[in-house]
């Protein structure tokens, strides 16, 4: 049994690894600029128009983060090791790209009422 230094050492190095996927994913969307294909865009702009489904879809990510975290620090075997770091890289995708699908709606809600807005006070559109 590893020593408790040891699984601490191990699970710092799994964040950063997560951390690092994430970040390296983003690097890699934009400088390559890719992008979701349509239909995926479109279910996740369907699914995240709803507020109560975005913060379920964020909890269950964050979940995942979690449990494969645990699964990593807290296991002997290499199977369960192995299958923690996937977690943790599948989850990490998944979050940011939760999060960002969710930025570009939240922002577009927040131009269309400030557009209302403007219109309403100016009498025309801007």
């Amino acid at each position: 049994m590893a020593s408790l230094g040891h699984r601490l050492e191990n699970l710092r190095f799994m964040i950063v690894i997560s951390i690092l996927t994430v970040v390296l994913t983003f690097i890699v969307f934009s400088a390559l600029r890719l992008e979701l294909p349509e239909s995926l865009r479109e279910a996740l702009q369907r699914a995240l128009r709803n507020p109560t489904t975005v913060l379920l879809i964020f909890i269950v990510l964050v979940a995942t983060e979690i449990l494969s975290s645990l699964i990593v620090f807290l296991s002997n075997n290499q199977f369960w090791i192995a299958l923690g770091v996937l977690l943790l890289f599948v989850g990490s995708i998944l979050l940011i790209l939760t999060v960002i699908s969710s930025i570009e709606i939240i922002l577009r809600g927040v131009e269309s009422v400030i557009r209302t807005l403007i219109k309403s006070i100016l009498g025309h559109q801007p």
